[in-house]
Formats: C-alpha cells, sequence, structure tokens
C-alpha cells in the first residue's frame, strides 16, 4: 500500500482584531485568567456573538470588581462598576438564554469596557488573597441572590474574614 501524502494548509487558529488589540495594549495584568475571560466576553459582544454563558462570567467578574472597590481598590468608581453592571443586564434583558448573538450597543460596550478597564487597574495593585477574598465574597452574592425567595437578594457581608 503507498502512502500519500496529503499536504493541507495548516489551520491557524486566529482571534479577532479587537481582541488581538486588546491583548496587545493590555497592561502586564492582561495574563491573569479573568482579564482574558474579560477580553473575550468584551470581544464576543462587541461583535454579536456573545451568550448567556459569556454573560455570566462577566457579570461575576464584574461583582469581584465591586467587591474589590468596597474594600478600598479603587473606591471611588464604584459608580463605573455598578454602570457596566447595568449594561450587561439592559444587554441581557434583550435576549433569549439559549440565543448565542448577544451584541452589546455602542453605550452598554463602553460602560463594560470600563469595567474591564477597572478590573485591570485592581489586578495591578490588589493583593492575591484581596482578589481571592473578592471572588469568594462574589460566590457567596451569587448563591444568595439564586437560593430561590423572591425579592432583592441581602447583600453579603464585606467584613468576611479569611475562610
Amino acid at each position: 500500500m503507498s502512502k500519500k501524502s496529503s499536504r493541507r494548509n495548516p489551520v491557524r487558529r486566529g482571534i479577532s482584531p479587537l481582541l488581538g488589540a486588546l491583548v496587545r495594549e493590555a497592561t502586564p495584568t492582561a495574563q491573569h485568567p479573568a482579564l482574558l475571560q474579560a477580553f473575550v466576553a468584551l470581544d464576543a459582544f462587541k461583535s454579536g456573538h456573545g451568550g448567556g454563558g459569556l454573560f455570566v462570567e462577566l457579570a461575576q467578574l464584574y461583582v469581584v470588581s465591586e467587591k474589590l472597590c468596597e474594600r478600598g481598590y479603587y473606591q471611588e468608581r464604584l459608580s463605573e462598576c455598578k454602570k457596566a453592571q447595568e449594561a450587561i443586564c439592559a444587554m441581557e434583558s434583550r435576549y433569549p438564554s439559549e440565543n448565542n448573538d448577544w451584541a452589546a450597543s455602542p453605550e452598554e460596550y463602553d460602560w463594560m469596557r470600563a469595567g474591564v478597564a477597572l478590573l485591570d487597574e485592581q489586578l495591578m495593585i490588589a493583593s492575591k488573597d484581596d482578589y481571592r477574598m473578592a471572588e469568594k465574597l462574589m460566590a457567596i452574592y451569587v448563591l444568595t441572590s439564586n437560593d430561590g425567595t423572591e425579592g432583592e437578594a441581602t447583600e453579603p457581608s464585606t467584613e468576611l474574614k479569611d475562610a
């Protein structure tokens, strides 16, 4: 049996120009997995390829950023974080959860991008312990806000000590 050598062009997995520019121009914290997730989500929502999974990831990162604000990391910019959360929730309200072509309006995208920029700046100065604590507080917030009760979720205490 003869072996035919098939010459295939190598498949190059590319990233969108927007994501490439974000990562190239980003600060040294761009290697942080949370920030990379945020860049991917922003890119998807900008290009109309976002979905519920990316919404959840980005919304959780905004809660982490909020908790970092509450712990003193750019506390004066908490309103930016809240605007980013409002923007992503406004976008989410327009799409059915099974749809994966969510797109942010230009105004929503600007606020969402500002929220990611804030997270980037927080990651440059926050200690690993404070970041982990903010993640824990976010998880508590998510768990307590989805317990099946009606009405507003109660805010977990930011006074939680290392668990």
